[in-house]
């Protein structure tokens, strides 16, 4: 009876509230103690399931909530063409949602054994969790959306993320919660307010920790709002090419004028008048980042979706093709097997688009700053990109997803690549929402969704090279070393306790 009565309080309450508490932490709004009661709900939900099926239908249940939810702005891409790809929306998120809580449900298998207390399903809760969002890293291409670490920005702990990145923030905090679970435990209640004292310290040096001073260079950055279901329609081209000249136009001198992703709807690499009109506005003499497609061949049957760089006659000087595509977006998966059932891509082109080869910053030829790109997705992901760049460039087209959660949610994560670089980003959206952010991940400028117009302000200066910028993803090794030995799942401990 008892046991029947866990079991019904796991489905119906503990896996559904876990859920829920983890949609807290998304954007726009993050409520940060969710960080920390989305470790305690999965931790009761370990240590309340005594059999591998009973916590993989729990966490399944979870997973599905959390998940589901915070990518559910990925169905109204579907609705752009609603006519062919609009039955589609709602299997879409729930297909989706499923797959990522399986990469949870294979982390926790791994770190998960039958009986011990609470403290240890905490320990291994808080592991797994963070080993789920390393394993989104590499299904279906990566997808390392809403990750934990994002719950707190804006609190102070946010910065810490230029230790150990936003993978290695919830490895390197959750010892803390571990410490004053253990102590409340015991009744140590005064030793219990250690934890929350450093945690506390952690949290004022990130609240006090100085901006860098701004550089001299004036941003001016491109939004041009038009909407995805009339941008590709022919003869609407000249007008958004006018458009989009003339709101770069406007008066006031600037010296990096930046276009978001695909901003103008044609081969630009064979318009030179267009790319030199491009550098005659304002006063001229300005640095040029703009994302477009480039086409390969004049049948347009290879492309890719590239980031380049004008001199002041308006020739392409540098390029950066994407390395990380959309699925279904700017690639079709399986086509062979896929396309033969009717689906197809979201993007008008027929063809895929080819990935770029490498990562690489790009030289303004004007000011000689140097520039990391991130185009569109590839902001989702925590890498060590910093070197001798000067700033991020994140180019975007988040009209696929109208006024949903998900332009904030990548907005965050573009935050969060700020933090870890130690590098200002510049962040150009068709749709919204541009923003220039500093080093700090502080918002300096920015102009929301479904809003024409353009932001402006001085480029933020840089922190020297952060150790994650540097290192990179290796940093997690050592910490993900440390936890896997504190929890005994190293196969030689487990042989030593057993003698």
């Amino acid at each position: 009876m008892l046991s029947r009565f866990r079991l019904l309080f796991v489905f119906v309450l503990l896996a559904p509230a876990a859920g829920l508490i983890r949609i807290a932490g998304h954007a726009p709004d993050p409520f940060w103690p969710s960080f920390f009661l989305t470790w305690l709900a999965f931790g009761m939900v370990v240590w309340l399931s005594h059999q591998r099926w009973s916590l993989s239908l729990a966490l399944l249940l979870a997973g599905l909530i959390a998940h589901g939810a915070g990518v559910a702005w990925v169905g109204e891409a579907f609705l752009v063409d609603a006519e062919r790809f609009g039955h589609l929306r709602h299997a879409s998120v729930v297909l989706l949602g499923l797959v990522l809580a399986l990469t949870d449900l294979i982390a926790f298998l791994l770190v998960w054994r039958r009986g011990g207390s609470f403290l240890a399903s905490l320990a291994r809760a808080i592991l797994a969790l963070s080993l789920g969002e390393l394993l989104r890293r590499v299904i279906l291409g990566g997808f390392p959306w809403n990750l934990q670490a994002y719950a707190l920005a804006d609190t102070g702990l946010d910065q810490w993320v230029y230790l150990a990145g936003s993978h290695g923030l919830p490895l390197l905090l959750g010892p803390f919660l571990l410490a004053f679970v253990w102590a409340v435990s015991r009744r140590y209640y005064q030793l219990s307010l250690l934890p929350l004292f450093l945690l506390a310290g952690f949290a004022l040096w990130g609240n006090q920790r100085d901006a860098p001073a701004e550089r001299e260079e004036t941003i001016r950055i491109v939004q041009p709002s038009i909407p995805q279901d009339l941008k590709w329609v022919r003869v609407l081209r000249d007008a958004h090419v006018a458009r989009i000249l003339g709101l770069a136009d406007q008066p006031g001198k600037f010296d990096i004028l930046v276009f978001p992703e695909n901003a103008l709807p044609l081969d630009i690499m064979r318009n030179p008048q267009l790319r030199r009109d491009i550098m005659e506005v304002g006063d001229g003499g300005h640095d040029f980042l703009g994302g477009q497609l480039i086409f390969l061949d004049p049948e347009q049957t290879q492309v890719r979706n590239a980031l380049i760089t004008l001199d002041g006659q308006g020739e392409v000087v540098g390029s950066y093709s994407k390395r990380r595509l959309v699925p279904f977006g700017e690639a079709l998966p399986f086509r062979r097997f896929l396309e033969p059932l009717g689906l197809d891509k979201l993007f008008p082109m027929k063809v895929d688009f080819e990935v770029g080869s490498r990562r690489h910053g790009l030289v303004l030829p004007q000011s000689n700053l140097s520039a990391q790109p991130l185009i569109c997705f590839e902001a989702a992901f925590p890498e060590g990109r910093a070197g001798d760049d000067d700033f991020l460039v994140n180019v975007t087209n988040d009209a696929w997803f109208g006024t949903s959660n998900g332009p904030h949610q990548h907005l965050m994560a573009a935050r969060f690549r700020a933090m870890e670089t130690g590098l200002p980003v510049l962040r150009a959206a068709n749709t919204g929402i541009s923003a220039i952010i500093d080093a700090r991940g502080g918002i300096v400028s920015s102009l929301g969704l479904q809003l024409e117009g353009l932001v402006e302000d001085k480029l933020p200066g840089r922190y020297a090279p952060s150790l994650f910028a540097k290192f990179g993803e290796w940093v997690l090794v050592p910490i993900v070393a440390a936890w896997l030995v504190m929890l005994g799942l190293v196969p030689w401990i487990r042989g030593q306790k057993n003698k």
